[in-house]
């Protein structure tokens, strides 16, 4: 978060057709002393399926972290490859941005 997001690759499995499991794990480090201590910050998760088309990014609505925070939750919308039946892979998005750009401030 505290360099600005981004996404992961696609996730398979060996076969890349009808994965059994995904997991999805977070690395946690020091928060840098530059680095807004409020963030506006939203997670995305897109699926696949192997010779069609990306579906669509099914987004939280934003999460705001408060110093002291522990846990912001939300949900996303259900995410669909794009014929909404038996995904091959995922993917995951972080997106953030610090509040006071979310507010002008």
């Amino acid at each position: 978060a505290s360099q600005g997001g981004g996404n992961s690759q696609i996730a398979f499995d060996r076969d890349q057709y009808d994965p059994d499991a995904f997991r999805i794990g977070m690395q946690v480090r020091p928060w840098p002393s530059n680095a807004p201590s409020r963030l506006n910050f939203k997670l995305g998760i897109q699926l696949y399926d192997k010779g069609e088309p990306f579906g669509a990014i099914a987004w939280t609505n934003h999460l705001t972290r408060l110093p002291g925070d522990q846990r912001p939750d939300g949900w996303s919308a259900w995410a669909h490859d794009a014929d909404s039946y038996d995904p091959d892979g995922a993917g995951v998005y972080l997106y953030v941005e610090p509040v006071y750009q979310a507010y002008g401030k």
